[in-house]
């Protein structure tokens, strides 16, 4: 059986409308299938506020009747289950209910099955993984979903947990090994296996950088927006509560989308460089802000060296900005360290330079060290060779072991303090 497409309709006009829910076959380019077939569909529809609307459905109904729904933001959400295991899901961007609304956008089921045998990994896993509590396994994002890695094995999962949000996403670890996503299909949180939609208007905006700034909250900086092939930086610097789904901007600007952050330890967080320009014409930032997820920017300083593509960390209270591309383009293997200084930040004693240029590469505290693992460099040696920032020594030495190339990286430490490198499909762990 073939499911996939959901289109709902508006049957009647005078007072709220009631929601016919039709079901049909995909188009032949989303083909799916499920061997043995599901038992049931549910259908959950989610307002901002309020109590959300739930309506059993049987397996081989082709359409659903909702009762009269409130006027205002809705996401409609519909899952395919087996005996209660989730095999599918769909869901809508927030769409807004009124009177004379005759069709809401039309809605993909994509598998979100339990995860089977070791697979071949997807060559585009990398740029974000999350750790799975307790376990030794991640979760790692690539171009149709996510795909567990368990280092134990050395083996990818054979199946995916769809987690496709829109174009401009931007993923977000959170607390207790949960993440968030927000794109334009809005915000959604992964937990415990499964995406479920936030009840918010949010929508990412391609660039933008985000870190966790508490439990349920998300501070988002940067960006850019306007058309897809001119888009500007975004001035804005704003935080998401996850479980009110409000926004709220905050003072100050950093108009820079692919910025870097990390938290600073204090409940405030530190924003460096990215691209003031466009895609077309890229120009990296010189920018440095402390920002605080109440009252917005505080303090701003600028790096010796604007760059783009680089890589920072937080160790004892010093900000490290490591390698990245320069404003001719070029690698850059250089090494900045700043402090703080009565809040603000200013140049400490500047550490050795990496052994070798780099830009793309992750960089992840483990100790009082960091790892520098990943990204482009100006040969396939140099790419799959990993370093240890000693700050100590400030400076940096060859990680043991050698590594592997690893393109568009994301980097977690797992349950027993390993430290996993994902990218490209390849993968490397670290033990400290």
């Amino acid at each position: 059986m073939r499911w996939g497409l959901l289109a709902l309709f508006v049957a009647g006009c005078g007072g709220p409308p009631e929601l016919t829910v039709c079901v049909r076959t995909a188009p032949d380019d989303h083909p799916f299938s499920f061997d043995p077939p599901p038992t049931s569909m549910r259908l959950r529809a989610i307002p901002l506020s309020g109590p959300e609307v739930i309506r059993s459905v049987d397996a081989a109904a082709d359409e659903v009747r909702l009762p009269p729904l409130d006027l205002g933001p809705w996401v409609f959400v519909l899952e395919v289950l087996r005996d209660e295991a989730l095999l599918a899901t769909g869901r809508t961007p927030l769409v807004e209910v009124t009177r004379d609304m005759n069709r809401t956008p039309c809605l993909y089921l994509a598998s979100v099955g339990t995860f089977g045998g070791a697979a071949d990994p997807d060559p585009s896993a990398g740029r974000f993984a999350v750790p799975e509590p307790g376990s030794a396994t991640a979760l790692v994002l690539t171009d149709t979903g996510l795909q567990r890695y368990d280092h134990e094995t050395g083996a990818f999962g054979s199946e995916r947990l769809a987690a496709t949000t829109g174009s401009g996403t931007v993923w977000v670890r959170l607390p207790d090994s949960r993440a968030a996503a927000i794109g334009d299909a809005g915000a959604h949180v992964l937990e415990e296996g499964r995406v479920e939609p936030v009840r918010s208007a949010a929508t990412g905006l391609d660039g933008a950088a985000g870190i966790a700034a508490g439990v349920d909250s998300v501070l988002l900086v940067g960006g850019a927006s306007g058309p897809d092939a001119t888009p500007q930086p975004e001035a804005s610097v704003r935080v998401l509560d996850l479980a009110t789904g409000t926004t709220e901007v905050l003072p100050g600007a950093f108009p820079v989308r692919d910025a870097r952050l990390a938290a600073l330890g204090n409940g405030r967080f530190v924003a460096v460089g990215g691209n003031s320009g466009t895609d077309a014409a890229p120009v990296p930032s010189d920018l440095l802000a402390v920002v605080d997820p109440v009252d917005g920017v505080l303090a701003e300083s600028s790096l010796d060296v604007p760059r783009m593509g680089h890589a920072i960390a937080v160790v004892e209270g010093n900000i490290l900005v490591f390698g990245g591309r320069g404003a001719d383009g070029g690698l850059l293997s250089a090494i900045e360290r700043f402090r703080l200084a009565s809040g603000q930040p200013v140049h400490a004693a500047q550490p050795q330079s990496m052994t070798a240029p780099r830009a793309g590469l992750v960089a992840i505290v483990v100790g009082e060290d960091v790892l520098l693992a990943g990204g482009e460099a100006a040969d396939a040696e140099v790419a799959a060779a990993s370093e240890i920032f000693r700050f100590a020594l400030n400076g940096t030495e060859p990680a043991d072991p050698p590594g592997a190339a690893l393109p568009d990286p994301a980097a977690v430490t797992l349950h027993d303090g390993s430290v996993l490198v994902v990218g490209g499909g390849s993968a490397v762990v670290y033990r400290p």
